[in-house]
């Protein structure tokens, strides 16, 4: 957690709030959640939001590792995006053994964006922790750290580099970046 960095309250927050807030509106007067099953967790310090779909291969890996963390006191929203495979039948099975899973099924495929937005609508946590449905983390003290120095300086966001696996494909954008470094 060495490559840690901040952007400062002073303004990001509002920046963020008014590009996004045209873009959350939409998201909840058009909402396609299907139905919930939501699950009061009394002031979570943290709301992780993954969305899922079609990762039956990954999901409980990044579960795992998320329950695995030092901070116990989060939510985990789960947003199914319409997934064709058994991505929620796995769910739903975690979530019966864990009480900080929320699911949230969208009733047709409408992406990742739509998906998070949707999670951070109904999320509860002081912080907001996006994930992907194949993230995982290495150490068990990624929240703690995070929330600390969000705390510390008073930080909107806390970033960080992350590692790459062995299964990862590159997206157009990473490629571009490399061709414009060449």
């Amino acid at each position: 957690m060495n490559n840690l960095f901040f952007i400062s309250a002073n303004n990001s927050r509002t920046l963020l709030l008014r590009k996004s807030k045209k873009f959350m509106d939409l998201c909840l007067k058009q909402s396609l959640i299907k139905y919930n099953f939501n699950k009061e967790i009394n002031n979570p310090k943290l709301s992780v939001i993954i969305p899922i779909y079609n990762c039956e291969n990954t999901i409980k890996i990044a579960i795992s590792s998320i329950q695995n963390q030092n901070i116990m006191h989060f939510e985990i929203i789960l947003v199914n995006d319409f997934s064709q495979d058994n991505s929620l039948k796995i769910i739903k099975g975690l979530s019966l053994e864990d009480s900080r899973i929320k699911i949230l099924n969208n009733n047709k495929n409408m992406g990742t964006l739509y998906s998070r937005c949707i999670g951070v609508l109904i999320s509860n946590g002081a912080y907001i922790f996006p994930l992907d449905n194949d993230d995982l983390f290495m150490d068990d003290d990624v929240f703690d750290v995070i929330v600390k120095e969000s705390e510390k300086g008073n930080y909107d966001i806390v970033g960080f580099k992350a590692i790459r696996g062995p299964n990862y494909k590159p997206r157009i954008s990473d490629m571009e970046d490399i061709a414009r470094s060449e």
